[in-house]
This record gives C-alpha cells, sequence and structure tokens, in this order.
C-alpha cells in the first residue's frame, strides 16, 4: 500500500491521501491496513446510494465485518491522518 499526499502538512502534522493499493476487494484492503498497525477509523462509502459504515482498527487488531462488506470491490481509497492515526474512506 501506498500513500500519495494530495494536500501539504497541516499545523497538526496530518495530511490527506490518495490511496494505491493491490487489493481489489474491501477484505484485502482491510488486511493491508491491519498489517501496517496504528489505529484510526475506516469508512465504507456504498456508491450511488451513499451508505456509510463506520469501523474501528487499533494496532493490528482485526476487526470483523460483515462478508458482503468484504467482497465489495473498491473503485477507490482516499486517507488522511498522521505519523499514528490513519483514517480511510473506501469508495465501493
Amino acid at each position: 500500500m501506498k500513500l500519495i499526499a494530495t494536500t501539504g502538512i497541516g499545523s497538526d502534522g496530518t495530511s490527506a491521501f490518495d490511496v494505491i493499493s493491490e487489493a481489489k476487494t474491501v477484505g484485502g484492503l482491510l488486511q493491508e491496513i491491519y498489517h501496517k498497525g496504528g489505529f484510526g477509523d475506516i469508512e465504507i462509502l456504498v456508491m450511488p446510494n451513499r451508505r456509510l459504515t463506520l469501523f474501528h482498527y487499533k494496532h493490528k487488531q482485526v476487526i470483523e465485518i460483515p462478508n458482503d462488506f468484504a467482497q465489495l470491490p473498491i473503485k477507490y481509497v482516499t486517507a488522511s491522518g498522521g505519523w499514528g492515526r490513519m483514517d480511510f474512506r473506501i469508495y465501493v
């Protein structure tokens, strides 16, 4: 997984990112996020009806998500955060 900064670094040391990943599904991307470590929120935004679901991750603790979410194909992913906390928004 690569994080490509799309904004400058804010006064709090955070930035916004585009996320480049080889993962094709939400479940695959979540595995990459968990192995990366850290903590934050993961939002899954189902387009076009904009149904938003929120999950939390913390220090490599895998959370259970419904299988219907894990199998969803990814359109694109954005992130925001800094050294420890990183929040992800997954568009499906």
